[in-house]
């Protein structure tokens, strides 16, 4: 592990490999080893994340990428504006009634706790929170009921901050 430390209010990195390190912040006037806050969702890349990237990563609302290649009139990082996962669910089927949170697919395969996925006939994409089986629990009801609709991952959004100037 290297630590880069700063003074109080300011951050410091853990690095834990080229691609997964951890971000603190330090509260304003605390002096105690505490007083460090992990920020969640920090990750390094040298491009802008996509599915070429990595299937199955998900990121949410607000996650941050640092720029781990940065040049003059480059971005310094992307944030996450909508929440994600990337990949391909082929085959993907679901059935689930209006105002519940249990949706039973035909494979649960390529599905973990945290995925966001959409489902065909149902507004809004979904997380989820607990898999059994071919017995998916999601964080919201459903405002429809459909039966073998088609259940997609949700692609994540980012925008650029921070240019570099030249």
């Amino acid at each position: 592990e290297s630590y880069v430390y700063g003074d109080p209010g300011s951050m410091y990195f853990v690095a834990n490999g080229a691609n997964n390190a951890s971000l603190f912040v330090k509260q304003f006037g605390v002096d105690s080893e505490y007083g460090w806050q992990k920020i969640r969702g920090c990750r390094f890349a040298s491009a802008v994340p996509s599915a070429a990237s990595g299937a199955y990563d998900t990121y949410t609302l607000n996650d941050i990428v640092w720029n781990s290649e940065p040049a003059a009139t480059e971005w310094i990082g992307w944030v996450c504006v909508t929440s994600g996962t990337f990949g391909t669910l082929s085959g993907a089927t679901g059935s689930i009634n209006t105002g519940e949170t249990a949706l039973t697919v035909n494979s649960a395969t390529n599905l973990h706790v945290g995925h966001y996925i959409t489902i065909a006939g149902v507004t809004g994409v979904k997380r989820i929170t607990a898999i059994s089986g071919t017995a998916i629990t999601i964080d919201s009801a459903s405002d429809a009921t459909v039966a073998g609709a088609a259940v997609a991952y949700q692609a994540p959004a980012f925008k650029g901050f921070g240019v570099i100037e030249s």
